[in-house]
């Protein structure tokens, strides 16, 4: 499986689709294009994801969703193992929390379709204070953070680092084996 993810920060260098950034990921024939709206706020408004077979000139499917937080990056993997490609897009609030989430989209009969990741466990966001980080490797999605004990500033947290995994055709999200805590 080709995988290929552009990751880009809104404050940095991005590719310009007319006047507005946008992130690109790349896969077999598919191409998709995620673009915050036009003239909008950096930290909330909407987002558009553009799905495209071979080119920009072969528009597939789209749709418009709304964004609390800036666009961080951008997959095109096939994260539930059912022969099709997910979009998956990495938004990180604003704010000094930087919390993150993760929104994923299929084709379905032509329309793309957002199909909400589940929310880990309470017990996995245990000492939980924000700065997520997402990769996706080897068509495994992972979530990390570091670890906050009662008497850290959101700036310095000394408890290490927590990574959650969420497997191809998992319904939950699991604790990597491999944490600092």
């Amino acid at each position: 499986m080709v995988l290929m993810a552009v990751i880009f920060s809104l404050a940095g260098s991005l590719a310009l689709a007319g006047s507005a950034p946008y992130l690109e990921a790349r896969a077999g024939d598919d191409l998709v294009r995620v673009q915050p709206g036009a003239a909008e706020s950096a930290t909330i408004g909407s987002y558009a994801v553009r799905w495209y077979r071979h080119s920009v000139d072969d528009f597939t499917a789209g749709t418009v969703a709304v964004r609390d937080g800036e666009l961080a990056a951008l997959w095109l993997v096939d994260l539930d193992r059912d022969g099709g490609r997910e979009v998956l897009v990495w938004l990180r609030s604003g704010g000094s929390g930087s919390y993150g989430r993760v929104d994923r989209y299929h084709l379905d009969s032509g329309s793309l379709v957002r199909d909400d990741l589940p929310a880990p466990d309470p017990v996995l966001l245990e000492q939980y204070m924000g700065h997520d980080t997402f990769t996706v490797e080897d068509g495994v999605l992972l979530r990390s953070f570091p670890l906050y004990r009662p008497t850290d500033s959101n700036a310095a947290p000394t408890g290490g680092t927590r990574t959650l995994v969420f497997e191809p055709g998992a319904s939950a999200w699991s604790l990597s084996t491999g944490n600092s805590q």
